[in-house]
């Protein structure tokens, strides 16, 4: 190798190791802001817990996705808006998040914010209790009975107490 091959050899690797570094920074920068915003929540300031979920969710964090999802189903210190909720537990559960999988399920289930939709509640359902996600192999189930299962059967697990803690 020559000795010009060598130093971008080693250039490349120096550079390599810097935008390691960086993403390395930006995800630790990520949780340290996810933490805030749930420290935020847990004092009870939804406001800026709301804003801190916000803009990690906008930059593709999963769990500020489904906290967002959270706030918008539940009506955490703003309007409920089952569209909304529908909107960020897609993204989040896009990424693999288990728990946003599983309430888009519920939610296509039971038509909160859109249409009912049994095939696609499978779906969602079959990817949460892929991932060992509580109440969703029992709602898989359901929904694959021959029978229509009854709104008054749907348990109320979607509404999962607290919020993610880790930016996964």
């Amino acid at each position: 190798m020559t000795r010009l091959r060598r130093l971008c050899a080693l250039g490349g690797l120096a550079f390599g190791l810097f935008l390691g570094s960086d993403a390395a920074a930006q995800v630790a920068d990520r949780s340290t802001r996810l933490a805030r915003a749930n420290e935020d929540f847990q004092r009870g300031d939804h406001a800026n817990a709301w804003f801190g979920f916000w803009g990690l969710a906008r930059e593709g964090v999963p769990a500020a996705q489904f906290n967002l999802g959270q706030f918008y189903r539940e009506g955490i210190g703003i309007a409920a808006d089952l569209g909304f909720a529908r909107y960020w537990y897609a993204e989040a559960a896009a990424q693999g998040h288990a728990f946003a999988q599983y309430n888009l399920g519920l939610m296509y289930e039971r038509g909160d914010g859109t249409t009912p939709d049994r095939v696609e509640a499978k779906a969602w359902y079959r990817r949460a209790a892929a991932q060992d996600v509580p109440g969703a192999r029992t709602a898989l189930e359901r929904l694959e009975r021959p029978e229509r299962s009854k709104r008054s059967e749907i348990t109320p697990r979607g509404r999962l107490n607290g919020l993610a803690e880790a930016a996964r």
